[in-house]
C-alpha cells in the first residue's frame, strides 16, 4: 500500500492522512515483502508481526501473512488471518477469494463454494471471484457451471481492461 495519492486521485484530506503506526506498518511490511523476495521468509514473517504491532488495523499485513501461512501449509491461521483482513477492509474483494482458495486447499471445497457465493453477493462484478467460483465448479464435475464463471470472469476482466484502454486513450489525445 502506498500511502501517497496516485496520479488522478483526489488530493487527500487531513482525515485522510497516515496515522504514524500505519506509516511505520507500510514500512515495516514492505520490508518484509523484500525479504520475501530475496528468499528469506522468516525474517519476512518477523516483520510481518512487527507490521501488524505497529498498526493492528492494517489489512495488507493480515493478507500478506495469511499468504505466506497458506504458504506453509498452515491453513488454519491463514484463514484466521484472512478473515482479519475482512474485518478491516471488507470492501477488498480479494480478501474473500482469499478465503475461498485456503478452503479449497484445506480440501474443503463445500466451504470454499460458500465463501466464494458470499463473496459474489458483495462482489458481483469482481472477474476473480467468477474464476476462482469456476475452478471449484471443476473439483465437484459440474464442468458447465465452471465454463460459465470463467467465460463470464473473462468476460468482465476484457470489459476491465478494455475499459482503461479507453480511459488511457482519451487521457493521450488530451493536450
Amino acid at each position: 500500500m502506498n500511502p501517497a495519492p496516485s496520479y488522478g486521485a483526489p488530493p487527500m484530506t487531513s482525515a485522510d492522512q497516515p496515522t504514524p503506526q500505519r506509516l511505520a506498518a507500510v514500512r515495516l511490511l514492505n520490508e518484509a515483502r523484500q525479504y520475501g523476495a530475496q528468499g528469506q521468509p522468516q525474517l519476512a514473517l518477523t516483520k510481518m508481526n512487527q507490521a501488524i504491532a505497529a498498526d493492528s488495523t492494517f489489512a495488507d499485513a493480515y493478507s500478506d501473512r495469511g499468504a505466506y501461512y497458506g504458504s506453509q501449509k498452515n491453513y488454519d491461521k491463514a484463514l484466521e488471518d484472512f478473515q482479519t483482513e475482512i474485518m478491516y477492509s471488507p470492501s477488498d474483494a480479494g480478501a474473500y477469494n482469499n478465503v475461498a482458495r485456503t478452503y479449497a486447499l484445506k480440501g474443503d471445497f463445500l466451504q470454499a463454494l460458500e465463501a466464494e457465493d458470499y463473496s459474489l453477493e458483495k462482489h458481483a462484478n469482481d472477474p476473480e471471484s467468477y474464476m476462482v467460483r469456476g475452478m471449484i465448479f471443476l473439483h465437484f464435475g459440474k464442468s458447465h457451471d465452471a465454463e460459465e464463471d470463467l467465460r463470464y470472469g473473462e468476460t468482465i476482466q476484457r470489459g476491465t481492461i478494455a475499459g482503461y484502454a479507453g480511459q488511457i486513450q482519451s487521457k493521450r489525445s488530451q493536450p
